[in-house]
């Protein structure tokens, strides 16, 4: 037969092994419990990816709630460059298990993971935030259909507003034989998300499917103009 009975623990600095004794009829046993020190057992992001630039809310969660309020130092182990801005260390309070703060990114010319450490009590864990360029996202023309000999604005749009002046190049991909003229490149301005062009085109003889690339910052998008 046997009995049972509660133990509650507080916080530890270190590893600890707590040594109980029972004794009863004038015998005495031992028993251990190894107490372990409350680390942080994940580091995650809200938004993941996000486009360079963007912000995204860090998060650092630990193996159970924390009994007095923690200090979580935060540091960039790589992909500093991509950054603007992170706080050096985030509160979690007690009676919660995780905590939170924000981390500002740049613009990324290519694809770029940050890794990010949180630390506490003597404990740490990485997490990955991945930057994506800000590229086109969509290529759309006004009107989308149009009489051969007359013009079409075409608009390029970005995932969000431009840190600077933007080159976007323009080629057409196929139906050619439709258009009097493209630009070969625009420049979109910095602080707007979407810049214009113009397409001037021909009278055909059927309806002909123009089709036109955008391409920015490593990556293109293509819209269709119908021509009738």
């Amino acid at each position: 037969s046997s009995g049972t009975w509660t133990i509650v623990t507080g916080d530890v600095p270190i590893t600890t092994t707590v040594q109980v004794s029972a004794t009863a009829n004038g015998g005495t046993k031992t028993g251990s419990l190894t107490a372990t020190v409350n680390k942080p057992t994940s580091v995650s992001f809200a938004l993941n990816p996000v486009v360079g630039g963007s912000n995204s809310v860090g998060k650092v969660t630990f193996g159970r709630t924390v009994n007095s309020q923690t200090i979580v130092t935060l540091s960039i182990l790589s992909g500093a460059y991509a950054v603007a801005s992170i706080p050096t260390s985030s509160i979690v309070p007690a009676g919660s298990s995780s905590g939170t703060w924000t981390i500002v990114t740049k613009d990324v010319p290519v694809t770029t993971t940050v890794q990010v450490s949180a630390t506490a009590n003597g404990g740490s864990k990485t997490g990955n935030l991945t930057l994506n360029p800000n590229t086109p996202t969509s290529v759309s023309f006004t009107p989308s259909t149009v009489t051969g000999g007359s013009n079409s604005l075409g608009k390029v749009t970005f995932a969000r507003a431009l840190a600077s002046n933007t080159v976007v190049t323009l080629a057409i991909v196929s139906g050619s034989v439709a258009v009097a003229s493209l630009p070969s490149q625009f420049t979109v301005p910095a602080g707007s998300s979407s810049g214009t062009f113009t397409v001037v085109s021909v009278p055909v003889g059927q309806q002909t499917a123009v089709q036109v690339s955008a391409t920015a910052n490593g990556n293109s998008k293509t819209g269709i103009l119908t021509v009738q």
